[in-house]
């Protein structure tokens, strides 16, 4: 079975990430990015500090992580971003690299983050043509950092991604696969988001185990939406380059 698997968002932690997931991604898989030209993660520590990190990205940062990966660098412009819909990146990177390569000889095609580690040589085993995979549910709908299903059926759930309906992205995101009329399921394998605290680590450090402990830490310490939108397009008060 061929496999492709499609990275698409910002940047972040791609490479640290890269180095705990490359050999959880079967043998006979493609991979596909898309990407904004810039990255920008942040996040506050345990002493109220905002710690933020800027990187330019090019097709030679990603190709010195692995050469093999097909790169598509996107200037980033501005998306219509609702209160209720504030994060279309994600979505907005899998439609562009779905139409930009030519994907139709894929089997099976996985959507996911750039900085997501899942065990995806777990996941591939419930594959099944007629069905798509999510990973997470939440109260207020499905995590919207996941989708594996066959090119015909992730081709119905691309379609859906310009259709408006006001809702936030984790409802917006489950409505989109109902309109698919597709039936979809959960899948139980390992899946972490490695943030920038990780990348502070020893290298002797950098394990799954931590990864998982500090994704806990980065909730724990979340910035809330207020500051954000209080700060946006402001440096906060303590850089990392």
């Amino acid at each position: 079975m061929k496999i492709a698997l499609v990275l698409g968002g910002i940047y972040r932690e791609f490479e640290e990430c890269y180095s705990l997931v490359k050999d959880k991604i079967p043998p006979n898989t493609d991979i596909f990015f898309s990407t904004w030209t810039k990255s920008r993660d942040y996040y506050k520590d345990a002493h109220n500090e905002i710690i933020v990190h800027d990187e330019k990205v090019t097709k030679e940062l990603i190709h010195s992580i692995n050469k093999d990966i097909k790169c598509l660098l996107l200037e980033e412009a501005p998306l219509k971003e609702t209160k209720l819909d504030k994060e279309p990146k994600g979505l907005y990177h899998w439609k562009s690299a779905f139409n930009y390569f030519d994907l139709s000889k894929y089997d099976c095609i996985i959507l996911s983050r750039p900085d997501q580690y899942v065990d995806y040589l777990e996941a591939i085993k419930s594959y099944r043509e007629d069905s798509l995979f999510y990973l997470q549910r939440l109260k207020m709908g499905l995590v919207d950092r996941f989708l594996m299903g066959s090119y015909d059926n992730i081709s119905k759930f691309i379609r859906e991604i310009d259709t408006p309906d006001g809702m936030g992205i984790h409802i917006r995101f489950e409505n989109m696969l109902d309109r698919t009329e597709t039936n979809y399921e959960q899948l139980d394998v390992e899946n972490v988001l490695i943030r920038l605290n990780y990348r502070f680590l020893r290298k002797s450090d950098k394990t799954l185990k931590n990864a998982k402990i500090k994704e806990g830490e980065y909730w724990s310490y979340r910035l809330g939406p207020e500051w954000i939108k209080s700060v946006k397009g402001k440096y906060p008060k303590k850089k990392v380059i």
